[in-house]
């Protein structure tokens, strides 16, 4: 798309980004920025220059947060995927490597798809998947079952931030098959894969 206006009172620095304005479409501002090395382009939902520039100060100001690592921001593309993109992603893998439990992974990831595939996956937390638990749990579903569900989309969401697609994956409860509530490490290992079926373990061991 032909740019037909740039603003670098931000500054000439590469870090600082640039306002821009395209020949078609939204006559608003667009901000374009870099972030861990590559650029983005967002609206800043506005035709008016000062309004425009002090949007692109706050992204800046979020961009440094991040990198300090005192508040994650996600980028414009981890915002639009969804969790569909990373079930459908996580199934291709899995087919691609054909494990004899492609079948059943697939049967367990249908579920988790029809509750979670619309949702945004930078909006799922860890009390969005706790929600889902108990849901299960009050339909009868036993505490293996809801494991395997569990899995499959932590194993998602691990695939996504391996591969960029996602910066980060919520924290996922690792139910106790004796009858006992625990808290699986989704974030810093496959400890949340200990006690599943066996059929979980070849993808567990090619994430690490």
């Amino acid at each position: 798309m032909k740019i037909i206006e740039r603003n670098r009172d931000l500054g000439e620095d590469r870090g600082k980004g640039t306002l821009l304005r395209y020949a078609k479409g939204s006559p608003n501002w667009f901000f374009a920025y870099y972030q861990n090395g590559k650029e983005h382009r967002v609206s800043t939902g506005t035709d008016d220059l000062k309004a425009a520039k002090r949007f692109a100060k706050q992204r800046l100001d979020e961009v440094v947060g991040d990198r300090q690592g005192l508040k994650h921001l996600a980028t414009p593309a981890a915002k639009r995927a969804t969790v569909q993109q990373l079930l459908d992603a996580y199934l291709n893998d899995v087919r691609l490597r054909e494990l004899k439990s492609v079948s059943h992974i697939i049967d367990h990831a249908r579920p988790v798809a029809n509750h979670f595939g619309p949702l945004r996956a930078c909006d799922v937390s860890a009390k969005t998947v706790d929600k889902y638990i108990e849901t299960l749990r009050a339909a009868g579903k036993a505490n293996a079952t809801i494991n395997r569900q569990t899995q499959i989309l932590s194993a998602a969401y691990k695939l996504a931030v391996a591969r960029k697609v996602v910066t980060e994956a919520p924290s996922i409860r690792k139910l106790s098959e004796a009858g006992k509530v625990g808290l699986g490490r989704s974030e810093g290992g496959d400890d949340h894969l200990a006690g599943l079926e066996e059929w979980s373990q070849p993808h567990a061991r090619n994430l690490r």
